[in-house]
């Protein structure tokens, strides 16, 4: 991460700590999609051997809830990710430009008679 102490620069600790918590919970809810799968094929044998199909319709309940809320942390990790970049981008914009007004006046250019490189 070579340019992580400029992002945190940028950024701040906050914000960054808030986006990786954000990115965690979406990780750990997506490893939970596996489990999900798992429970619905025991529930789908269990509710064949008691002919009970109030079991499944639960899971589904359950299955559209977790669904929902994966889709609302993946948008929001999105535009939170937007968010950062727009800072750091717009951070890095502005000290190029001060960096060129503030460098003008300032001697940078080559002797005259001398080629690139010599």
């Amino acid at each position: 991460m070579r340019y992580s102490s400029y992002i945190v620069k940028a950024v701040g600790w906050g914000r960054l700590a808030l986006f990786m918590a954000l990115l965690l919970g979406f990780q750990i809810l997506y490893v939970g999609i596996a489990l999900l799968l798992s429970m619905l094929l025991d529930l789908v044998a269990t509710s064949v051997a008691t002919a009970d199909p109030a079991l499944i319709l639960r899971f589904l309940i359950f299955a559209l809830a977790y669904s929902g809320v994966l889709g609302v942390l993946v948008v929001a990790c999105g535009r939170y990710k937007a968010s950062l970049v727009r800072r750091v981008m717009t951070s890095l914009r502005s000290q190029v430009a001060h960096g060129l007004i503030y460098t003008e006046g300032k001697t940078t250019s080559r002797p005259r008679g001398t080629a690139h490189g010599t």
